[in-house]
């Protein structure tokens, strides 16, 4: 019995260490700004590479309601993600609020990009619960900050 809880124990373990995370924080950039950031820290799995995807708590999609999402940032980490690691935000509605301009980033440089729809770029209002998702990495425990900045 001893010898059975060591292994259920070892491999819950295990499973926890390997597991990626996504840690989302909200910030005003000054007290008299009308600028709001939302800043997810991501880590791949430490298995298999893949990220979570994560979708902003109500209290998170409110602090930026009726904000204009107007640009990301995205900066690997010290361990980097795959070149061409692909990141999505979908609404609501399933649609991707950058368009697609965040596909593609870049391994070894911080790189942005401001939401698109169709050839036209520019602000994109929020509403409702965002998704992040990152996909086409393979690099074990990679680390990737995105910052989505807002404004009225």
């Amino acid at each position: 019995m001893k010898r059975y809880i060591t292994c259920l124990i070892l491999l819950i373990s295990s499973m926890a260490y390997s597991a990626g995370t996504v840690t989302v924080t909200t910030k005003t950039l000054t007290n008299e700004s009308d600028i709001r950031t939302i800043t997810f820290t991501c880590t791949a799995d430490a298995a298999d590479g893949s990220f979570p995807s994560t979708a902003l708590t109500t209290e998170q999609a409110l602090y930026v309601t009726g904000y204009h999402c107007y640009l990301a940032v995205t900066d690997p980490g010290a361990t980097a993600p795959t070149d061409d690691y692909d990141i999505t935000i979908t609404d609501t509605y399933s649609c991707d609020v950058f368009g697609g301009t965040l596909l593609d980033r870049d391994t070894a440089n911080s790189e942005q990009a401001a939401p698109a729809v169709g050839s036209a770029y520019g602000g994109r209002t929020c509403a409702g619960v965002w998704t992040l998702a990152i996909t086409n990495n393979s690099v074990n425990s990679a680390v990737v900050t995105i910052v989505l900045y807002y404004s009225k």
